[in-house]
C-alpha cells in the first residue's frame, strides 16, 4: 500500500505545503514539523530525531527490558503455551523472540519516553514520497502526544488487549490519514482524485492476508490492524467534521476492534459488552489451577485463532455478531498442563458454534471422546471453548468450571495484555 497524512485541504484556507526532502537531514526534519503543525493546526515544535541501524534499535529496547523473574518466565512461558494451543504463537516462544519481530518490518517509529522519533537508517528502501510519509507519521504521534499526553491516554482506555487495538486505531489511524494525504500532496494529487473506498477495502483486505498468511499471528494481527482500519475510521471524521470529527473520536476512541472495524459514527450505537463480563468474567477452577494470564482478546484474534484452528478461511463472518470475550490461561501444576478457557457472547450462538466446528476443524462439540484438546461448549448460556496442552483432557477442564467470579480479584505475575509489537511503527 502507498503509506500517505492530512495537508489543511479543509475549507478555503491555502494548503500547508509538503515538500519531498531527505527523511535523514535534520533541516528536512524541521520543515515538515512545521507543516505537519499547520496541518493539525497546532503550535510549531521541534521534534528530536535519531538516526540508528535496526541493530542498534533492537540492542537499545533488550537492554531496556525488565529482567524477567522466575514467577514472571513461569507465567511468560504457560501464557505462550496457552497461545500456542490457539495458534496464535509457535510453542516455545521467548520475549527475546518477539522483541527482534516485533521490530523487524520497523522504518520509523516514536518512542513515548524518550519523545524522540528513531528512523532507521538500513530499513528497506521504499520510494522518495513513501519514505517522507513515514517521516510525517511519526511527526503526527510527536504532535499527538505534546497534544493530548499518549502515555496517559492509553492508561485510560488501552485497558485490555481488545480496548489498546480500539485506541491505537484512533492514534495510528490519525497519522496514516495525515500521511496519506501529505503522500497525494507531493504527488500533486488531491483527496478528491481518490476513490477512499475502494483504498481502504483493498488496504484492508491486505492486512487481513498479512495476518492469514502469518507465522505470528498474535503479533502481526495486532501490528497490522489499527493502520489499515484506524485509517478509514479518521477519514471518516474528518471528512464529515474536519478537525472537529478528529477530536471527537479521540475523545470518545472505540473500545474494541470490532468498534474500530465499523468505521466512524457520529454517535455509535453498537459498543461492546466485555464491561458485562467483568464483574464475573473468570472461570472458578480447582484450587490446583494457576491462572497464568487474562484479558478481553477482541474478534480480530478470535478470527486469527479460527482460521488456524477451525479451517475458517481469512475471515469468519459469525465473530460480527461477537459482542463480549474473554480469555483466561491456567497452568494445571499435577500435571504441568495449560488450558485456555475463552468465554465467548454472541447474538447468534448457534452460528458461531458451528464456526468453530466447521468442516476441517480441530475443535470438537462438547462432551467429545475423539477429540481431548479443543473442545466447545455452553456454560449459563455462553459458548465457552477450551483448548489444552497433551497433558490434560479439554472435556474435564470445562466440565470443572464451578462458576464465574470478579477478574479484578486475581493475579499474575505477567501481563500478556500488554505483550505486543512496537505501539508506534510503519
Amino acid at each position: 500500500m502507498g503509506l500517505w497524512s492530512a495537508g489543511c485541504f479543509e475549507n478555503t484556507s491555502p494548503p500547508c505545503q509538503h515538500i519531498l526532502c531527505d527523511i535523514e537531514d535534520p533541516d528536512c526534519v524541521e520543515e515538515t514539523a512545521k507543516v505537519v503543525a499547520c496541518d493539525m493546526g497546532l503550535e510549531e515544535a521541534s521534534p528530536k530525531v535519531r538516526l540508528r541501524t535496526a541493530a542498534q534499535v533492537l540492542a537499545e529496547v533488550e537492554a531496556e527490558q525488565e529482567p524477567l523473574t522466575a514467577e514472571m518466565q513461569h507465567d511468560f512461558d504457560s501464557m505462550v503455551r496457552g497461545m500456542a494451543v490457539l495458534g496464535l504463537l509457535p510453542e516455545g516462544y521467548q520475549r527475546e523472540q518477539a522483541t527482534a519481530d516485533g521490530l523487524r518490518n520497523l522504518l520509523g517509529y516514536y518512542e513515548r519516553d524518550s519523545k524522540a522519533i528513531t528512523i532507521i537508517t538500513d530499513r528497506a528502501r521504499l520510494s522518495h514520497e513513501a519514505e517522507y510519509q513515514v517521516l510525517v507519521h511519526e511527526i503526527v504521534h510527536f504532535y499527538q502526544d505534546r497534544q493530548r499526553d499518549l502515555s496517559a491516554y492509553f492508561d485510560v482506555h488501552a485497558t485490555t488487549k481488545d480496548r489498546s487495538m480500539g485506541t491505537r486505531a484512533v492514534t495510528e489511524g490519525e497519522a496514516s490519514l495525515r500521511d496519506d494525504l501529505a503522500g497525494l500532496q507531493v504527488r500533486n494529487l488531491t483527496p478528491d482524485d481518490v476513490d477512499w473506498s475502494a483504498y481502504f477495502g483493498d488496504w484492508q483486505a491486505q492486512t487481513l492476508d498479512r495476518v492469514f498468511d502469518s507465522d505470528l499471528p498474535l503479533i502481526d494481527a495486532e501490528s497490522a490492524f489499527p493502520y489499515s482500519y484506524g485509517a478509514a475510521l479518521l477519514h471518516g471524521a474528518w471528512s464529515a467534521s474536519s478537525q472537529s470529527g478528529i477530536d471527537a473520536v479521540f475523545a470518545r476512541p472505540p473500545d474494541s476492534a470490532r468498534q474500530a472495524m465499523a468505521g466512524y459514527q457520529p454517535q455509535p450505537s453498537s459498543w461492546n459488552e466485555d464491561g458485562d463480563f467483568d464483574p464475573t468474567a473468570l472461570p472458578v477452577l480447582p484450587a490446583d489451577y494457576e491462572l497464568a494470564d487474562y484479558t478481553h482478546m477482541g474478534i480480530w484474534l478470535l478470527n486469527a485463532a479460527l482460521s488456524r484452528t477451525a479451517d475458517t478461511g481469512k475471515w469468519a463472518p459469525a465473530l460480527d455478531e461477537v459482542t463480549a470475550d474473554f480469555l483466561t490461561i491456567f497452568h494445571h501444576a499435577p500435571s504441568d498442563g495449560v488450558a485456555a478457557i475463552w468465554r465467548i457472547r454472541t447474538r447468534d450462538l448457534p452460528t458461531l458454534r458451528n464456526t468453530f466446528l466447521h468442516s476441517g476443524s480441530t475443535w470438537s462439540a462438547a462432551p467429545a471422546v475423539a477429540q481431548r484438546q479443543r473442545v466447545v461448549g455452553e456454560v449459563d448460556g455462553e459458548l465457552v471453548a477450551v483448548a489444552t496442552t497433551e497433558e490434560l483432557d479439554a472435556n474435564e477442564v470445562l466440565a470443572t468450571i464451578a462458576g464465574w467470579t470478579q477478574a479484578e480479584d486475581a493475579t499474575t505475575s505477567f501481563d500478556a495484555a500488554s505483550f505486543h509489537a512496537p505501539s508506534c511503527f510503519r
